[in-house]
């Protein structure tokens, strides 16, 4: 599916995915930002037309106009995007215990949205150094920690009497 809906759907997949780095790196006291995620921002960009928003013979080319001048034009001259691959089968290895122990408990598994056993299988091909559906990998990990952290969200309620009291 493409135009708005593959674009919308794009953009709210790589929010869900950058709120749960945030997540993590607030938990090990780093602060992350993303500005171009800012609502206006975003609004910005839809406005152009996609055919304006992308192109074959430039890299990002909506970022290259408002950053002119103020960064260096070497960055949207390149022709290539850096490959994290070693970086991800790195860090699989090193958390594939802590990994490992997610899906012995796992919260999506409790509730059929995934056979552990599959994702598991998964995770020993990617520890192994074998193809593995990094991106499918990362999200399981990230919805998981994601829903084990609502355990820990306070639960709200209203009463009627509340809700007016509010208001």
């Amino acid at each position: 599916m493409k135009g708005p809906t593959h674009t919308l759907r794009t953009i709210h997949r790589h929010t869900a995915a950058s709120r749960s780095f945030i997540d993590i790196a607030e938990h090990l006291g780093v602060q992350i930002a993303m500005p171009f995620f800012d609502n206006q921002v975003v609004a910005a960009c839809l406005s152009v037309p996609a055919t304006q928003r992308a192109s074959v013979d430039r890299v990002k080319p909506l970022l290259g106009a408002a950053m002119t001048g103020l960064l260096p034009p070497e960055l949207f001259e390149r022709r290539t995007k850096g490959d994290y691959s070693a970086s991800e089968y790195h860090g699989i290895r090193r958390n594939a215990a802590a990994l490992r122990s997610l899906l012995r408990d796992s919260r999506l598994g409790d509730l059929g949205i995934i056979d552990p056993s599959s994702v598991l299988r998964e995770l020993e091909a990617a520890a192994s150094g074998a193809y593995a559906a990094m991106a499918s990998l990362g999200e399981v990990f990230a919805f998981e920690v994601w829903l084990r952290g609502l355990d820990h969200q306070p639960r709200v309620s209203f009463s009627p009497s509340t809700l007016l009291e509010v208001c």
